[in-house]
């Protein structure tokens, strides 16, 4: 379970959070007054439920939120989590389209860098010019040094770029995840929120799930879709040009 997770720990938070056996306790907040949801236990603990922070400390009357049935509010997120997100289908397409953009990216910085060699051969071949017209004497070098140094400086620009260009287009990069290998990573996934510890569940929901926002008798789920750690990798390297955030979404969810 610990590799599934890898990764995707958690942020540094209260060890009230941490160590609570709510598996939503500082992932969810009420939609009423913004204030973090906050899971109590009644008779003894036979009963569990969440409920705004507001009404917790103030009592009723500080806020609109409805109390929510612990277990049974846990269930329907878990519930909707793995048919929406843990979901084969739409993370095969997800890959798709990063394996799309990214074939995209590298095929425009292979435009830019042939452009930017044609840049520097022109460049030299002024250069060039300019030295044999000194050579020749038919100019001194005080007359042509503001030009040489110009088109030196441009020279060393454009270089830089192209080395830069050519670490990118050299970054490791697997173009296709085949889908075995997705079919394996989301069973991979269920069965932690099936039979992971409530750390473990909760650590890694809170790898992906942005906000969870209850009013009502609706929560809305806004998220990032969980992608193989191989796409991840590469989006998250110097390049820049593609952010793991934009592949996500958001539902709602009866309670």
């Amino acid at each position: 379970m610990q590799k599934l997770i890898a990764g995707r720990a958690p942020k540094v938070c209260h060890p009230r959070v941490t160590t609570s056996r709510f598996l939503l306790s500082g992932l969810s907040k009420c939609g009423h007054c913004g204030k973090a949801l906050v899971g109590q236990d009644a008779k003894s603990g036979k009963f569990s439920y969440y409920v705004c922070g507001s009404l917790n400390k103030k009592g009723a009357g500080a806020c609109k939120a409805k109390y929510l049935n612990a277990p049974r509010f846990e269930a329907v997120v878990l519930e909707n989590i793995r048919n929406l997100i843990l979901n084969e289908e739409k993370i095969t397409d997800m890959v798709k389209m990063v394996n799309e953009e990214v074939d995209e990216s590298h095929a425009s910085h292979k435009e830019q860098l042939l452009s930017i060699k044609g840049q520097i051969e022109e460049l030299q071949s002024r250069l060039d010019a300019l030295y044999e017209a000194i050579e020749l004497k038919q100019f001194t070098l005080e007359d042509l040094k503001p030009r040489v140094l110009r088109h030196k400086a441009a020279t060393e620009r454009l270089v830089a770029s192209k080395e830069e260009l050519e670490s990118k287009l050299n970054q490791d990069w697997v173009p296709e995840i085949d889908p075995g290998t997705i079919r394996a990573y989301i069973a991979d996934f269920v069965a932690l929120l099936e039979e992971g510890t409530i750390v473990e569940k909760r650590a890694f929901i809170r790898g992906f799930v942005r906000q969870l926002t209850v009013k009502d008798n609706v929560a809305t789920l806004e998220y990032t879709l969980p992608m193989p750690q191989s796409t991840l990798s590469l989006q998250e390297g110097k390049d820049g040009v593609l952010s793991f955030e934009q592949y996500g979404g958001r539902f709602k969810i009866r309670t």
